[in-house]
């Protein structure tokens, strides 16, 4: 919810966003919400970036953040005994960003990484561009660290800053009395509020937004 409603007024925010990741605004802007990209190699579900962005020459994947905790680490997902699709699977996601960045990745670097910050790198590495982003975009006041650190170790391990970058975009926000009504039913323990919220996003914003933040991330080369 709130990465469309930041969104409903795309024009300012394209310009925001363009800023932050200190990048001339470009001409034509095509925005693609949840765009898919199947699993390149063995069988699986396909990755959906919630946002990806494309304009002239670069292509920018948005992952948006609030409450949600840390994704599951490529070790976790592979399991203590991989399966033969599943290594296939994130060899088929690791070829594609090596593809498209000309480096290698070291696939001992990669398993702590989460592995949904995997396939969606990979997804904006598989869009024809020369520049790639991917930028956690982090609802609220104090985005977490593990974000930046997350971003900043998986950065390391492909070592391309030229091909692809990595940011965390800090969206400060604060409910507005639509969403605060409707945050307390919720918080009363009621369900099934899919209808009213999307009649509540028609009506108007339901979240105030500052000024996002381009956060940086440092490279743990460790």
């Amino acid at each position: 919810m709130p990465l469309v409603d930041y969104w409903r007024v795309p024009e300012q925010r394209l310009r925001d966003l363009w800023e932050q990741l200190r990048v001339r605004q470009p001409g034509d802007t095509d925005m693609h919400f949840e765009h898919e990209v199947p699993v390149q190699r063995g069988r699986g579900k396909s990755s959906f970036t919630d946002l990806m962005i494309f304009a002239d020459d670069i292509a920018v994947a948005i992952e948006a953040k609030f409450t949600e905790p840390r994704y599951e680490s490529v070790a976790a997902w592979l399991g203590e005994v991989p399966t033969t699709n599943r290594v296939d699977v994130l060899e088929g996601w690791l070829c594609a960003i090596e593809a498209a960045v000309e480096a290698s990745i070291q696939r001992d670097a990669v398993r702590d990484i989460p592995y949904q910050l995997i396939h969606r790198t990979a997804s904006v590495c598989c869009v024809g561009r020369r520049k790639r982003l991917v930028v956690y975009q982090v609802f609220g006041d104090s985005p977490a660290d593990y974000y930046a650190e997350d971003l900043g170790r998986f950065a390391a391990a492909i070592a391309a800053p030229e091909r692809i970058s990595f940011v965390v975009l800090g969206c400060a926000c604060r409910s507005t009395d639509a969403c605060a009504r409707l945050e307390r039913r919720w918080d009363a323990g009621e369900r099934g509020l899919g209808e009213d919220v999307i009649a509540a996003m028609l009506a108007g914003p339901l979240l105030e937004f500052g000024q996002p933040v381009a956060i940086p991330v440092p490279l743990d080369r460790a």
